[in-house]
């Protein structure tokens, strides 16, 4: 046979998340790592993690994200599925809204990661959110396949 059949990963089918650290003001790098890590270091589907101030957030998405969680506390954590149909959808935007910067090899990681960030951040599939990082391990091993 000159044809493998690929074999069914089960890291293909896992389901991923974003997890939005949120704070009322401006937390050093440190104080950041030390709170994602917390979660980082029980789970392993957390794809992608941001910080989030609510200060410097804009009204508009500050009212959407208030509709969708359940605590306001400081910190506040959440999360939100990541689909990868989004992510590529976002990505294929951006090129084909920059299309001579891709032709030229111009296109940067960065606009790759704010692609990516775009369709992570989506704020209406906020799925979970709590003021502790151990409701969100809880929810994440007990929804975890």
């Amino acid at each position: 046979m000159i044809f493998k059949k690929r074999k069914k990963n089960e890291e293909d089918n896992k389901q991923w998340y974003s997890l939005v650290v949120m704070t009322q003001e401006e937390v050093d790098e440190d104080k950041y790592s030390e709170l994602s890590e917390r979660i980082d270091a029980h789970v392993n589907n957390i794809g992608f993690t941001c910080n989030l101030i609510r200060k410097n957030t804009d009204l508009e998405q500050l009212i959407s994200i208030d509709r969708h969680i359940e605590t306001a506390s400081d910190p506040c954590y959440f999360l939100i599925p990541i689909n990868n149909d989004d992510v590529e959808r976002e990505i294929k935007l951006m090129e084909k809204q920059h299309k001579w910067k891709k032709f030229f090899g111009y296109l940067r990681p960065v606009d790759y990661f704010e692609a990516m960030e775009h369709a992570n951040l989506n704020w209406d599939t906020i799925i979970y959110s709590t003021d502790n990082p151990e409701g969100i391990i809880q929810y994440l091993n007990d929804h975890s396949m």
